[in-house]
């Protein structure tokens, strides 16, 4: 009997992205390409790790900055580039905490 769980994970491996090193709490800047009429370009997207969600091949990461939040599919091809800004230990999971404090003393920049 096929396995579809397994079939999905082969390419997976193939198609895997380097969110692995990352956790709640850094801070990273990705880069995506955004299509605008018959151009595409690269933009960038600055924030700390708010959630990770999801298992390997479906995994979901959200960013905030001060007053957006933003949800990346790590799989997309849209993603280009990651970066680790800064490294920062995080006891909780998920820090949805923060969408309450919109200071720069968290958000830093």
């Amino acid at each position: 009997m096929f396995n579809r769980h397994y079939f999905l994970q082969h390419f997976d491996r193939k198609n895997s992205r380097d969110f692995e090193n990352f956790s709640t709490g850094d801070w990273i800047k990705v880069g995506f390409f955004v299509q605008e009429n018959e151009k595409k370009r690269l933009q960038f997207f600055e924030g700390k790790i708010v959630a990770i969600k999801g298992p390997h091949f479906e995994k979901k990461v959200t960013l905030r900055t001060a007053g957006i939040e933003r949800i990346f599919c790590c799989q997309s091809p849209q993603i280009k580039t990651l970066t680790l800004l800064k490294q920062q230990k995080s006891h909780r999971s998920k820090l949805y905490y923060l969408r309450q404090q919109v200071s720069t003393r968290v958000f830093g920049r």
